[in-house]
Formats: C-alpha cells, structure tokens, sequence
C-alpha cells in the first residue's frame, strides 16, 4: 500500500488542547484555531500592541498561512498581523489601529492557521 492510499484511508481527525483546536484531513490539509478574549486595551491612533505567541495546537510539516481577526468593539479600526511564522508557532502577534483616534479593545481575536500535516 503506497504512502497515499495510507492516508487517504484515514478518518477527519480533530482535537484540542490549550493552545486551541486543530482538524486534520486525509489530503493533507490541516487547520489550527484558537480564540483569545481581549478586555481593556486602548490603543493609541496609529499605533499598535503586541500580544503574545501562538504555539499551534499542532505541528505542521512546513511553514502554514495565517488569519488573524479581531470582532468586538472598534474592530473596524483595527488590523491584526503576525511574525516570524515557524511549523510550531507564530512569534508575535500585532494588533495595529489604523485611525486617528483611539481605540479601546473589548471582544474576540481569532487565530487561525491552514497548512500541511504531511506532503
């Protein structure tokens, strides 16, 4: 049985853990999600603030794409970004204010990464 066909064979896998939720499928796909609540944060007109890493709930085989977004309060005003994307983890991540006035966060940012589990 060739490496495919081994892998075609598998079930959907999915679960979690506290770094979040992760799905895996037969092709090769997978994708990580976390939600992270956020309370309490101004942010300066034309700034940014630096919230902490993401550690996958799940490897991936080579570096995956990344969607960061923020719902709640002034979420139109606000863009999210990361750094340094690695297999197991995403460095920093930024949520930047792009109007002239402040911008006091309260709501959800959701993480999300799709990639490969295997080639």
């Amino acid at each position: 049985m060739s490496r495919l066909s081994t892998y075609m064979a598998l079930p959907t896998l999915r679960g979690s853990n506290a770094n979040g939720e992760w799905i895996k499928f037969s092709d090769g796909t997978q994708i990580c999600t976390q939600v992270r609540t956020q309370t309490a944060i101004n942010i300066a007109a034309h700034s940014y603030i630096v919230i902490t890493s993401w550690t996958y709930p799940a490897s991936f085989i080579s570096n995956p794409s990344l969607s960061l977004s923020v719902q709640g309060s002034y979420s139109t005003q606000l863009i999210c970004s990361g750094d340094t994307v690695s297999t197991s983890s995403i460095s920093q991540l930024y949520i930047r204010n792009v109007e002239s006035t402040a911008a006091p966060l309260t709501g959800q940012i959701s993480l999300m990464a799709i990639g490969r589990w295997y080639s």
